[in-house]
């Protein structure tokens, strides 16, 4: 048997074994799967979480439940977010209606202006 570490990769051979490719195919999972975590945020949210418990003064009683509430906070701003963003592009849609019949409005009164005179 012989242990070899290459970066973060630790192979293992036994002799007649195929145990080396499957260390290999589990380091590899795991690093895919780290940098998934690292990707998407899930580490930075749940470092800056650590830190805020970290930081607090008063320790609480059930750190769980401190970290359930800063997670939903997370979440919470992720859906306002979502909806704020949806809001705008709605508002969007309704002001460029807006300036279209405005427009529209001036067109047809100078129209009317100018069969007047």
């Amino acid at each position: 048997m012989s242990v070899v570490e290459r970066g973060t990769v630790q192979e293992l051979t036994l002799k007649g074994s195929s145990t080396y490719y499957r260390l290999q195919v589990m380091d590899s999972d795991r690093e895919k799967f780290r940098s998934y975590v690292q990707k998407s945020g899930i580490m930075s949210t749940l470092t800056g979480i650590l830190v805020k418990l970290y930081e607090q003064p008063q320790k609480p009683d059930d750190p769980l439940g401190f970290i359930r509430k800063e997670l939903e906070k997370s979440s919470f701003d992720a859906e306002t977010i979502k909806t704020l963003e949806e809001k705008v592009a709605r508002l969007e849609a309704e002001k460029q209606e807006l300036e279209e019949q405005l427009k529209s409005l001036r067109a047809s009164k100078e129209a009317g202006t100018e069969a007047e005179a």
